[in-house]
């Protein structure tokens, strides 16, 4: 945390949301495991459960911030499509599908936040900038093309399953532009805790249902799922996405957006560690393609994305 304060505040805040897709790069294989035995809602629902009760406690030693009622219906919307839904569409498409799909998929995400920032929050974005999102879209697209490139079957995925994933990135836009503004009365801390409550809430009554239709997977469950899902709890949501948001109030959506890159090469790497699939040649160079366009994007010009004068 030390560091954090040490540095500039864009600076700071690029970091933080670096720190937040590494997590949540881990996050994916992760989902997976507990999915393979928890029903789907009972997992968001200990998940954010655990996040709240991190996060409430530290809420509540701090000087308390009232929300009005207009800023708490705004968060209840975004909360509700932009983590909630987000999260169950997710959850149900990675059950259907495999890590690596879900990694592809999400690779993604930076152009659909990019695009929503643009049109949302009139933010601008420089040559400089296009170009790093453009080459790390042809990254993205190596990877996506990877199998047909190299002459082998292409990716087997699951129509339903793939259909839910593109949903869940499109959701996940709601959150990150729909918060933005909130930043300007409020403390991360403050928006991670109340959106941490109402999410656990939403779930609450779905995880009821699944575990009276199938209360046997209580006493089915493993120490390797149970892990899997307390990090997703602590790491994923508390610390993700407490870092993601600290860093997005202080740079600009556009800025960090490609870092979200971050979490598909991560968990792609992670992904084939676990599926045993084979590293190419194609894959690592894909990679690097990726790398280049977030560095490109996010740090090659500092006199527009860390200059002291931006205030995000």
């Amino acid at each position: 945390m030390l560091l954090f304060i040490l540095m500039s505040r864009t600076s700071a805040g690029i970091l933080a949301v670096a720190a937040a897709q590494i997590i949540w790069g881990f996050t994916t294989p992760a989902l997976k495991i507990a999915l393979g035995e928890i029903p789907p809602f009972s997992a968001l629902f200990i998940r954010f459960g655990i996040a709240s009760l991190i996060a409430l406690p530290l809420f509540f030693s701090r000087p308390y911030q009232r929300l009005s009622r207009k800023d708490l219906w705004q968060l209840a919307i975004i909360t509700t499509f932009g983590l909630s839904l987000h999260m169950a569409f997710f959850a149900f498409g990675l059950s259907l599908s495999k890590v690596v799909v879900a990694a592809l998929i999400i690779a993604i995400a930076p152009a659909v936040d990019s695009v929503a920032a643009t049109v949302f929050l009139k933010e601008k974005s420089d040559f400089i900038h296009r170009l790093g999102m453009l080459v790390g879209f042809f990254g993205s697209l190596l990877l996506i093309l990877h199998p047909i490139l190299i002459g082998k079957d292409s990716l087997s995925m699951d129509i339903l399953g793939t259909t839910f994933l593109l949903i869940a990135v499109v959701l996940n836009t709601v959150f990150v532009v729909g918060s933005k503004e909130l930043f300007a009365k409020y403390t991360p801390l403050t928006v991670s805790s109340f959106s941490f409550l109402l999410a656990t809430a939403t779930f609450l009554p779905f995880a009821l249902f699944e575990t009276l239709i199938q209360p046997t997977w209580l006493t089915l469950v493993s120490s390797n799922a149970l892990l899997a899902i307390v990090f997703c709890g602590v790491f994923a949501s508390f610390a993700g996405y407490l870092l993601f948001e600290w860093g997005l109030s202080r740079s600009k959506v556009e800025i960090i957006a490609p870092l979200n890159y971050l979490t598909p090469i991560i968990a792609f790497l992670v992904g084939i560690f676990l599926l045993e699939e084979k590293v190419d040649p194609l894959i690592l160079i894909s990679g690097l393609v990726i790398i280049l366009g977030v560095w490109l994007a996010t740090f090659q010009k500092p006199h527009h994305h860390l200059s002291k004068r931006h205030r995000g």
